[in-house]
């Protein structure tokens, strides 16, 4: 009987510290989403490092404010999650928590109040807000106690693209990743751009860096499928060094492209009539005319009607092809209109 006593004693003993190990491991795995992606995963830090008990994260849409010549918009759908009847500590801990993280605030989505304010955090191609609401009474004053609820609203964009950071930044992490360098190392100069182009001067300055100190030039950049690329040649991506190109409302304009009528090819031309007009294009035969099937160059004048960007799409085809006509070449302009 007394083995038995004792064994029994074990038995639950050994339950007893099972439990504990299970209950000790799930509370070490509480703020764990069952998503691991990047914002999951910030959010979970943030549950960690200020140990507070926010709810389960959900899909969150907000729009984010970008600086460009002019306020613009971009809608972020991320996740995001709420914590009700915090206090100014809890609150200061989520503000410490995006600050000592690399995290910088943005003064353009930020919104100021007495019983309520939104602040804006952005890192790289993250944007992070944080609403804090005041606890009011019926009249309108806060209750005692310091409380208020917590909102912390996440999202990040797909590659590399100018939502959050400056297209300088980006061209600078661009370089510094093709030449292997730092981006401090790296000066960038943006002489022109348009939302698809940027046309700029850059400077290595590292003498480590594949091509060494003082590498420095022009070059092209443009946007594919929402994301950056530097152009490492102008084939690929249908622009050459006057894809980028200035003029004035009223202004006169030309491109000239290289042609050849004799192999019934042409240039077709597709662009928005609202900002500029096509009025004339001429066809100048080769200077030596002797050569048979040689081609020559047609010119292309426009006017330019308003203010903005608009681009120009030229298709090198046989327009009296009975199916769809095969485009063998297309060019790609970007018109600024100032």
């Amino acid at each position: 009987m007394n083995k038995k006593y004792y064994l029994a004693i074990l038995i639950i003993f050994a339950m007893i510290i099972g439990f504990f190990w299970l209950a000790k491991n799930k509370q070490k795995t509480i703020f764990t989403e069952e998503n691991e992606d990047e914002i999951s995963i910030l959010l979970n830090n943030l549950k960690n490092e200020t140990k507070i008990n926010f709810s389960k994260s959900q899909t969150a849409e907000f729009k984010w404010k970008i600086e460009r010549a002019e306020i613009t918009e971009a809608a972020i759908i991320g996740k995001g999650f709420e914590f009700k009847g915090a206090s100014t500590k809890q609150y200061t801990d989520v503000l410490f928590f995006f600050a000592n993280n690399g995290f910088e605030m943005d003064i353009y989505n930020i919104t100021a109040g007495a019983m309520a304010g939104l602040m804006a955090y952005k890192k790289d191609r993250i944007a992070c807000f944080v609403l804090e609401s005041i606890w009011l009474d019926e009249n309108k004053m806060p209750m005692e106690g310091d409380k208020r609820d917590i909102k912390v609203e996440c999202g990040a964009a797909g590659g590399l693209i100018d939502s959050f950071i400056s297209r300088e930044e980006i061209m600078k992490k661009l370089f510094a990743e093709k030449y292997k360098t730092k981006v401090s190392a790296v000066i960038v100069k943006i002489i022109n751009e348009t939302n698809n182009y940027i046309k700029s001067n850059v400077q290595i300055l590292d003498d480590s860096a594949q091509g060494g100190v003082g590498n420095k030039g022009l070059f092209l950049a443009a946007k594919i499928n929402g994301v950056w690329e530097l152009a490492e040649g102008a084939k690929k991506y249908n622009f050459s060094e006057g894809a980028i190109i200035e003029t004035k409302k009223g202004d006169n304009f030309y491109l000239i492209l290289e042609t050849n009528p004799s192999t019934g090819y042409q240039w077709e031309t597709d662009f928005d009539s609202d900002y500029i007009k096509l009025k004339n294009r001429q066809y100048n035969p080769p200077s030596d005319e002797s050569i048979v099937g040689a081609g020559g160059d047609e010119i292309f004048n426009f006017i330019a009607l308003k203010q903005g960007e608009v681009q120009i799409t030229f298709s090198y085809l046989r327009p009296w092809e009975k199916e769809e006509p095969l485009i063998t070449k297309k060019k790609i302009y970007d018109i600024i209109i100032k």
